[in-house]
């Protein structure tokens, strides 16, 4: 225990008890606390279970002497602060050293001058509690280089999660990469993230999927608001992820305070990059599509420009066959020279104007081929 619970406590120890007396009715008057003890031996038996804040010790004294005294205190744990103002009548340059020597803080000269004692006390009282306020002031200063060293390892927690969604190549690692940090804060639950058409991708944070309970829960959680604590609870809601804890350190107000921040940071930041992976998956979907649409046209393309090829082949050959036996029949119909003529002519234009028409296929096949070898440069360029 200590006495220092009930103000500025001072032990006055001297064998004379007209000088204790005297001493201690001046510091009573002055409203300290006083305790008196004739002897070394006796206060330094009561030092291992309390300790004052001043002890006025004489120097010379029966059995054990005041500096003999000043010197056991200092080697008792703990007591390193006691202020200690030897009384002497002999306060020589060598008696002063010795004092120095085993821990005194000050001395006062024998005999004792009431108004010199009054003042001497004063500023050790004063020393006292400059001590103090500045154990405080370093205790609260421990505090909060301990809380900042919390939260720099809490925010650490928060910024490797965010470089763990930006590796993530789907939506499953980034699943693994939001429970990460979650369990490192020490925290159980599950995530989902909500896809179209009701497509949902629901984690607990065991690692495997969600119990049907777990499901469930997920189900109302996702219709509350952003942040939403019930008891240990809490639930953050942001865009197509919903995060759900049960075992927040509601005893630690401040950590749960902090917690609550820091997660709906990384949700957001999950959800971004959920956003993201999404986009990017809808964006390889349609460069799939159009691959595969691409393929089919230049299929296509090779099947028109075959059978294209080869209806101009059957068509010219067809047209000069009928050329000829047209020709070989108007011999036969005895028409004269200028109707045989006139039929060969419109028989020829007919001819040249079915050749015409077979050629614009293979424009119309070269025009399809250049059209197919641009969507392909175009398609292989796009990102």
């Amino acid at each position: 225990m200590t006495e220092k619970d009930s103000g500025f406590s001072i032990w006055v120890v001297d064998d004379d008890a007209l000088q204790r007396e005297l001493i201690s009715d001046e510091l009573i008057a002055s409203g300290y606390k006083v305790r008196q003890f004739e002897s070394g031996k006796l206060v330094l038996q009561v030092l291992e279970d309390c300790q004052p804040d001043l002890l006025l010790l004489d120097v010379v004294m029966p059995e054990i002497d005041g500096f003999t005294v000043c010197q056991q205190l200092r080697a008792l744990h703990g007591h390193n602060q006691v202020q200690v103002i030897f009384i002497s009548a002999s306060t020589d340059y060598e008696t002063q050293m010795r004092g120095y020597d085993v821990g005194g803080d000050d001395f006062l000269s024998k005999p004792v001058d009431l108004e010199v004692l009054t003042y001497k006390v004063q500023v050790a009282e004063r020393l006292y509690n400059t001590r103090r306020s500045l154990t405080d002031d370093a205790g609260q200063l421990r505090d909060m280089a301990f809380l900042a060293m919390t939260n720099a390892g809490e925010l650490g927690t928060v910024l490797t999660a965010m470089r763990q969604f930006l590796n993530a190549k789907n939506v499953h690692e980034l699943a693994r990469a939001l429970v990460t940090p979650a369990i490192e804060y020490g925290l159980e639950g599950a995530v989902r993230f909500r896809g179209e058409g009701g497509q949902n991708l629901d984690l607990s944070f065991e690692g495997g999927p969600c119990s049907p309970l777990e499901s469930s829960i997920l189900d109302k959680m996702q219709t509350q608001d952003r942040i939403f604590s019930f008891q240990s609870r809490m639930v953050v809601n942001i865009g197509h992820t919903t995060l759900f804890l049960r075992n927040m350190p509601t005893q630690d107000a401040d950590r749960c305070g902090r917690l609550r921040d820091h997660l709906a940071l990384i949700v957001e930041g999950a959800d971004h990059r959920l956003d993201a992976i999404l986009a990017e998956e809808d964006r390889d979907r349609k460069a799939a599509g159009i691959s595969r649409a691409l393929v089919t046209l230049g299929l296509g393309i090779d099947t028109f420009r075959s059978v294209s090829q080869e209806v101009r082949r059957s068509a010219l050959v067809l047209t000069q066959d009928l050329s000829d036996r047209l020709t070989q029949e108007l011999v036969r119909l005895g028409l004269t020279d200028q109707q045989e003529d006139r039929l060969a002519r419109l028989i020829s234009g007919y001819a040249e104007e079915m050749t015409s028409l077979l050629s614009r296929s293979a424009e119309i096949e070269a025009s399809l081929s250049e059209t197919n070898e641009v969507l392909v440069a175009i398609h292989h360029s796009t990102p």
